[in-house]
């Protein structure tokens, strides 16, 4: 999934918590606006240009400490899908972040609306 720098973009997680009763379903929706240029000139040198360099040793390490979270739980779910060790890496972020109890949520594709 493609997204443009400094487009506003709309967002939306439904959660289904009972298959047999769906009133209890949870829904979110909220805006992402993608890193730009004028983010990423803000940021640490050693930051950005790991963020730029697709070879960084630890991009995942890089995009968490330059609070990007789409990026690093796009690319951890991306990586525990081909390789289930990083399934570990990602529950663990998301227990430290306050998010363990989806931890072991299935995952299903995500989409965005680009706003006009």
């Amino acid at each position: 999934l493609d997204l443009l720098p400094d487009r506003l973009y709309r967002w939306q997680i439904s959660l289904v918590c009972d298959g047999g009763d769906r009133t209890s379903d949870v829904a979110v929706s909220g805006l992402l606006l993608p890193a730009g240029d004028a983010y990423l000139n803000e940021l640490a040198p050693e930051v950005r240009a790991a963020l730029v360099d697709s070879t960084a040793p630890e991009p995942l390490v890089q995009y968490a400490a330059a609070g990007l979270w789409h990026e690093t739980l796009g690319q951890l779910i991306d990586l525990a899908e081909q390789d289930p060790s990083y399934s570990a890496t990602l529950a663990e972020i998301l227990t430290t972040e306050g998010l363990g109890a989806i931890a072991g949520a299935t995952w299903v594709p995500i989409q965005f609306t680009p706003l006009p």
